[in-house]
């Protein structure tokens, strides 16, 4: 008798004399012995869950189990307060952001609620659009981890956090844009409360706006880590385009790139009050050249930042720092110097051979902001202009 397995992914087909049976599993362990004797053990039964534009996403999540797979043909759904459940995987056929479109249409509901879900819980793939909530309108999530990536959060509108809300919360967030997300309080792209600190790497956040503070990123009393994103054309009628920081946040930003901050107040580009202690390495602040208040503000004397290789610049020379934070020009390789960027729109943050952002041209000898040299090269030709216009 011959008894075997064969495993690809989460499919096995197992044999056992003439007969096949095809088995989806995420593991599978086999004993074999000479003879007619033998043993199959079968680890983990995960399963792929399929679903389909006129389908329901949230019937697909609620009979799947840990560790199974919501697997989303590509197209459009209508659909919003979808309720994710731990350990589950909501992807895409397609796998990008333009692959699913899921869309609250005239809902008024946040599209998607994470609640109490651990980093075994995936999603990619996936735009979420047009959902209306009160603390989040794309994502609202509390007391949860999960491992995010290729998601669009677009066009939603909340109290606070439009686009991601978080509180308690600590996701991994990896190649995710968000943009036009609308905050009547604060945090029009993304608001982190109560001890939030995600990981946020190679994200775009642009064109965020709200009512009052934060029009990109709030933070308070949370400390997340943004590395290699760009932040830009934010629009606060209240404070901080860029970021705001209150309640004892604290920060970490590495390689950041801050990009059309256009305030109407000081702290354009970066708001601190109430002992916000933000560090920020390597990064770029620059405004949209149309107003003239100060990019950096302290509102008082608790604040403790610190900033290394950054380079805060605006179009009109207006005062750089202000408020309790001095001048950082000239300290710990801090600069004052226009970026050349090779276009100052859309987080288009590619720059010219000449410009100090580059290790070569530069003292500390350290790449600032998101992008390095691009002018000449084929990058140039794709602007974000040209990757919005093809989700619009």
């Amino acid at each position: 008798m011959y008894a075997g397995v064969w495993c690809s992914n989460k499919v096995a087909y197992s044999t056992f004399g003439f007969r096949t049976r095809k088995i989806e599993m995420r593991f599978a362990t086999v004993m074999l012995a000479l003879g007619s004797v033998f043993a199959l053990t079968i680890t983990c039964g995960a399963t792929v869950i399929h679903v389909s534009p006129g389908g329901s996403i949230q019937a697909a999540i609620t009979s799947a189990s840990p560790r199974d797979t919501v697997l989303m043909a590509n197209g459009y759904y209508e659909e919003a307060g979808i309720q994710m459940k731990p350990g589950v995987t909501l992807t895409s056929v397609g796998g990008d952001t333009s692959s699913v479109i899921i869309d609250a249409v005239s809902e008024f509901d946040c599209v998607l609620y994470i609640v109490d879900c651990g980093d075994t819980t995936h999603l990619s793939g996936f735009t979420l659009s047009t959902g209306f909530g009160t603390d989040g309108g794309g994502i609202s999530m509390s007391n949860s981890s999960p491992v995010i990536q290729n998601v669009r959060v677009y066009g939603c509108m909340a109290d606070h956090g439009a686009g991601i809300y978080l509180t308690n919360s600590s996701p991994t967030l990896t190649n995710c844009l968000l943009d036009e997300n609308v905050a009547f309080v604060s945090g029009g792209n993304l608001a982190c409360y109560g001890g939030s600190d995600p990981d946020i790497v190679a994200c775009t956040l642009m064109h965020g706006a709200t009512g009052a503070n934060g029009a990109s990123i709030f933070c308070d009393d949370s400390s997340p880590m943004i590395t290699e994103t760009s932040v830009c054309a934010g629009s606060a009628t209240g404070l901080g385009d860029g970021i705001f920081c209150t309640n004892g946040a604290a920060p970490t930003l590495t390689n950041v790139t801050f990009m059309e901050c256009q305030s109407w107040n000081d702290g354009q580009c970066v708001y601190l009050e109430d002992s916000a202690a933000p560090t920020f390495l390597n990064c770029c602040f620059t405004s949209s050249g149309l107003l003239t208040p100060s990019l950096v503000y302290g509102a008082d004397a608790s604040i403790a930042p610190t900033f290394s290789n950054c380079n805060v610049w605006g179009f009109n020379s207006p005062p750089l720092y202000s408020g309790t934070i001095p001048n950082q020009t000239g300290s710990d390789y801090n600069i004052n110097a226009d970026p050349l960027y090779c276009e100052n729109e859309y987080c288009n943050a590619w720059v010219d051979a000449a410009s100090l952002h580059l290790p070569e041209n530069n003292d500390s000898c350290v790449l600032i902001g998101r992008y390095g040299e691009g002018c000449d090269s084929p990058v140039e030709a794709i602007s974000w202009g040209a990757i919005k216009a093809m989700y619009r």
